[in-house]
């Protein structure tokens, strides 16, 4: 079966697509956000923009615990874009697990699009991070 592609009518055209990652390990035992290594971009579209943000990585857990994962601009978490994942007592602690967090927000040309994280006890190792931001306008 041929697959046809067929244009969206009046879809404003990509002003700025980038993307941050790297597949080495980074971890925290922060039970406050902070930054995740690797997972920051600059917005550089020219103008203010409505940004497609898409951020993941694969992570281990030290101990039976939960961690979150925020969308951040210029400093201010994004609040709807917050993932939480908990390990609980029939869970391996070892097997690595994804998460991922998506968000649609205008931001202006020069802002920071960050990954953050925390986790209420042990330590949390991601690796293979991954962010990308997609401006249209």
């Amino acid at each position: 079966m041929a697959v046809q592609v067929i244009p969206l009518v009046g879809t404003p055209p990509v002003v700025d697509l980038q993307t941050a990652g790297a597949t080495g390990d980074t971890t925290t035992t922060s039970a406050t956000f902070e930054d995740m290594a690797d997972t920051s971009v600059t917005t550089a579209g020219g103008k203010a923009l409505d940004y497609m943000i898409s951020a993941g990585c694969s992570i281990n857990l030290s101990s039976q615990s939960t961690v979150d994962i925020i969308i951040n601009v210029n400093g201010s978490d994004i609040a709807n874009s917050i993932r939480t994942w908990e390990v609980s007592s029939n869970v391996l602690t070892d097997a690595p697990f994804i998460l991922s967090t998506q968000a649609v927000v205008n931001i202006a040309d020069g802002d920071i699009v960050k990954l953050r994280w925390r986790v209420d006890g042990g330590t949390a190792t991601a690796q293979n991070r991954s962010m990308n931001i997609l401006g249209v306008g």
